[in-house]
């Protein structure tokens, strides 16, 4: 039998187009069927098919007459193609009896399927390969005409025209898919990033498009937002620009790479937010202008506190070097004319008695400023070593008897009985905390005898400790003239003084409350304060329970 060109059947580029197209193995198609059967109908054949050559093998897309196994099977090996040599020849095979023709003579489907008369015409397909055949086939010797041929190659022509329709479809489909998958990607994007992402149209200046991120940033519904104009968006979030150093174009056609602004915006429920926001080109028009921007609004608010506070914290380290220089330079220099003048006014007062009054209360003026002075020198001291301290010693003390013995040491030093009344709350049984007790007496000397010293004669000092959930907490309560709201952020912080009437009579260092604050720090605790002008200030010393035990009776 006379074989087909195998070079031509087996053309790597051939394969590849046919494969390409996705028809091989693939279901009977409506479109397809209707042209086979109109072929038998007006050539008047009982077989036509339409049939791809692969490398081994001839495929049936489509078929009218074959054989019922055939028609089952939809494919024959190339010994029983008759197709095969249309593909190699690139041009129509008209055979009128198959018995009597070189090619095919001793092909195997004119036995088999008794294959006598046979027209064949190339499916081409746009780049030049040929990937089968549309064939008409009869059962007895046949004269094709030169009608039934100009036929069988218009519907030829139809086959490859409903070929190219079924490929634009795939990568329609393809392309539709690939489309699918964008905005999903883009969906779930949009709904991962914590940003408010919007489309701003510039010729009506409105919102076109608006995340549902908005109403976490703003408060307000995205109903609310949606189709607004930008201004009135901004008019009702209270928007105030906020100069950067940042790329601003004076126009939108100036606008070539992305470029932010900083915004504080009010929110719905009255708050400040700050807002950086970044927009960029997002479509032009016909002429290049810009029509629509894409904007995404950030909400860096708490990227601004870290700042204010990381600055707060720098200022603070920056005071607490100022005044460890001036402690380490200063100190020796001052305590030695104090211990002196000191010395002098005790010598003064034992060696002479002053008949005059006036003169006796100015050498205990001086005598009083002295020790101001000390007490001052001894805090800024103190200040200074707690800063350069970084743990506690590890000592279990009982907090409630450290607590009596600081009430009992204030009171007596200072001789309140008969001017003060203290209310003591504490429990008997032991309550043993890790602490460093000289710097826990100061916590709490200082906020006991401020009680003391900023409530009115006759007064009730509440001293309670307590524990609550995983902490131990030492109450302080006064019923003084109390502490104004602006004040209360400020008073722990060092060398901070109310400049209140009430402070007058009692100059201090400003660094009792610091003191206080670091030394809680320390214990990994922390100090609060309630106060009320009028009514009084209750402090809380607060210490983890962790660092607590309640002693166990013996």
């Amino acid at each position: 039998m006379p074989n087909a060109d195998q070079s031509i059947i087996g053309n790597p580029d051939r394969l590849a187009a046919l494969k390409n197209l996705c028809l091989l193995d693939t279901a009977t198609d409506p479109a397809f069927d209707r042209i086979t059967n109109l072929a038998s109908r007006i050539l008047k054949v009982p077989i036509s098919t339409v049939t791809l050559v692969d490398e081994d093998r001839q495929f049936f897309k489509s078929q009218v007459g074959l054989p019922e196994t055939l028609a089952q099977a939809r494919q024959t090996s190339l010994s029983h193609s008759f197709c095969q040599h249309v593909v190699a020849l690139n041009q129509p095979l008209i055979v009128t009896d198959a018995r009597e023709h070189p090619l095919v003579y001793d092909n195997l489907a004119i036995p088999d399927n008794n294959v006598i008369a046979y027209a064949g015409i190339p499916l081409m397909t746009s780049d030049g390969n040929v990937i089968g055949s549309f064939c008409a086939i009869d059962n007895q010797p046949r004269v094709w005409s030169t009608d039934d041929i100009a036929i069988l190659t218009d519907l030829a022509a139809l086959v490859m025209t409903e070929i190219e329709l079924h490929v634009k479809l795939q990568e329609r489909e393809k392309i539709n898919a690939q489309l699918a998958e964008s905005e999903r990607f883009v969906r779930q994007t949009i709904a991962a990033i914590p940003a408010s992402i919007s489309i701003y149209d510039v010729q009506s200046h409105r919102i076109n498009f608006l995340n549902d991120k908005i109403e976490t940033i703003s408060g307000y519904s995205l109903k609310d937002l949606q189709n607004m104009a930008f201004l009135d968006m901004v008019a009702l979030l209270n928007m105030d620009y906020q100069p950067r150093q940042s790329h601003v174009p004076n126009a939108y056609s100036d606008i070539k790479q992305m470029y932010e602004n900083l915004y504080q915006m009010h929110r719905k429920d009255g708050t400040v937010r700050w807002l950086n926001i970044s927009s960029v080109l997002f479509t032009s028009d016909a002429d290049g202008n810009p029509s629509q921007l894409l904007t995404i609004a950030s909400d860096v608010t708490n990227n601004r506190l870290a700042e204010q506070h990381a600055l707060d914290l720098n200022l603070e380290r920056e005071q607490v070097r100022i005044l460890q220089e001036f402690i380490d330079t200063m100190s020796h220099d001052l305590r030695t004319p104090l211990t002196l003048i000191q010395t002098s006014l005790y010598l003064l007062k034992r060696q002479h008695h002053f008949s005059n009054e006036a003169e006796m209360k100015r050498v205990n003026i001086i005598e009083d400023q002295t020790k101001q002075l000390v007490m001052i020198l001894d805090d800024l001291e103190m200040m200074a070593e707690l800063d350069k301290s970084r743990t506690i010693n590890n000592e279990m003390v009982d907090i409630g008897m450290l607590t009596r013995g600081v009430v009992e040491y204030i009171h007596d030093t200072f001789r309140l009985s008969d001017e003060y009344k203290v209310a003591i709350d504490i429990p008997e049984e032991p309550i043993m905390v890790m602490m460093t007790v000289t710097q826990m007496q100061i916590a709490l000397n200082s906020i006991i005898k401020n009680a003391f010293i900023y409530s009115e004669k006759g007064s009730t000092i509440g001293v309670r400790l307590y524990r609550q959930k995983k902490q131990v907490i030492v109450e302080v309560q006064d019923t003084g003239l109390g502490i104004e709201a602006e004040d209360l952020p400020n008073i722990f912080k060092r060398l901070y003084k109310v400049n209140k009437a009430r402070t007058q009579n009692h100059s201090g260092s400003g660094l009792g409350l610091a003191m206080v604050k670091r030394i809680m720090e320390l214990h990994e605790g922390e100090v609060e304060v309630e106060s009320h002008i009028g009514v009084g200030s209750i402090f809380r010393l607060i210490l983890p329970v962790r660092h607590s035990r309640i002693a166990q009776p013996q």
